[in-house]
């Protein structure tokens, strides 16, 4: 009895598991391939939150179905948690353990006002200098409204940075400046090689003068920060571009007492402010547009503007930055933004001793220089 049933569950065996293994390969099941371009980060109710840009290249099949198309659609994942890395699993892509290059073509990362704070922006720049699965340049965006509505834009990102500020900022219809950071991976090469580079290009993003509403946008600077390697130590060279009077001052108005009692009042129209951190000291240069807007002098007195008019607006500017850069250093807050990420205070840029980037900028000396252009009624007068 026993080995009759044996002998039939043999024979049930050996005709059933075809029809199974046939099954299996005939069914034609399809994995969505998505591959992620653009994440917007913020932060609601204590959460960090992460809406993902991705694209599908392709609908892979499985063995056995025989079925393709060549249809590219758009996926918008969210996910949120208490750190990026749980907001990155919640989105269901499991970068964490699952495949590591699920990011590897990473393009940009918005970073919405809402984790533009000291506690929120270095956890967020650190994860990024550690995460393993980063192997490209990526542009960073900090925004001055949220993040999510560019990841949500009806148009896939593409490969271009540029084209993504002037198509998906319009679809948003996102208000205020945009501040691009490339942030580059350190590569280390071979032993005895000198390091590959560590570029930040800073670059302004603002409504063009007189443009349409949501329309052009300029980019206005694109200086690096870049760190050498000499004969067996790191110097840090830093330049980032600052708008430290026209942009935190619309409209500056500097008043002038001249000689015969009166006094010149001119309105700040351009400030263009470049700083340079080279050698453990600031070097600023900063150059102002002007325009004459109001004159007040005696009965009888000349209103042609005197020679030294714009070395004395030189010299009120440069103690106005000098205050500006002071209160910088009094309060910790660096201007170069070196300090935020954590990367740049590694041995590898500065020895065990000298960590603390805050103490080394805020003992910095400094050097200023300021140039003034008088543009009134079609005279340039330059000092």
């Amino acid at each position: 009895m026993n080995n009759r049933l044996r002998n039939t569950i043999a024979v049930l065996g050996v005709l059933v598991a075809p029809v199974f293994l046939s099954g299996c390969w005939d069914v034609t099941s399809t994995e969505i391939l998505t591959v992620p371009t653009l994440m917007a980060i913020g932060w609601h109710h204590h959460r960090y939150t992460i809406t993902m840009e991705t694209d599908s290249p392709q609908l892979m099949s499985t063995p056995g179905s025989g079925s393709s198309t060549t249809t590219s659609p758009t996926w918008i994942l969210r996910g949120q948690g208490t750190s990026i890395s749980q907001a990155l699993l919640d989105t269901g892509l499991n970068v964490e353990t699952g495949n590591p290059l699920t990011l590897a073509h990473l393009r940009v990362v918005v970073l919405g006002k809402s984790v533009l704070s000291p506690n929120r922006l270095p956890t967020i720049l650190d994860h990024f200098a550690r995460a393993p699965y980063l192997h490209r340049t990526f542009w960073i965006l900090s925004t001055s409204g949220p993040a999510r509505p560019i990841a949500e834009a009806e148009n896939p990102i593409g490969p271009d940075p540029v084209n993504v500020l002037q198509r998906d900022l319009k679809i948003a219809k996102l208000h205020g400046n945009i501040v691009p950071h490339r942030f580059y991976r350190v590569i280390e090469s071979v032993v005895n090689t000198p390091y590959e580079g560590l570029e930040i290009p800073t670059v302004m993003v603002k409504p063009a003068p007189n443009g349409k509403s949501g329309g052009q946008f300029r980019f206005q600077g694109a200086y690096i920060i870049l760190h050498d390697r000499i004969i067996g130590h790191w110097s840090l060279h830093q330049v980032r571009t600052y708008a430290l009077l026209h942009n935190a001052d619309p409209g500056l108005l500097l008043t002038v007492p001249i000689s015969d009692g009166g006094y010149y009042v001119f309105r700040v129209l351009t400030s263009h402010t470049r700083v340079t951190w080279r050698h453990r000291s600031l070097r600023i240069s900063n150059h102002c547009v002007v325009s004459l807007v109001e004159i007040t002098s005696p009965v009888g007195t000349s209103h042609t503007p005197p020679l030294p008019l714009a070395e004395m607006m030189a010299k009120q500017l440069a103690t106005r930055i000098t205050s500006l850069v002071r209160w910088t250093q009094n309060h910790r807050v660096d201007m170069l933004k070196a300090g935020v990420d954590a990367s740049l205070r590694h041995p590898l840029w500065f020895p065990s001793h000298e960590q603390d980037w805050s103490t080394i900028y805020a003992k910095a000396p400094f050097t200023i220089h300021v140039s003034v252009t008088i543009h009134d009624t079609g005279s340039l007068n330059t000092y």
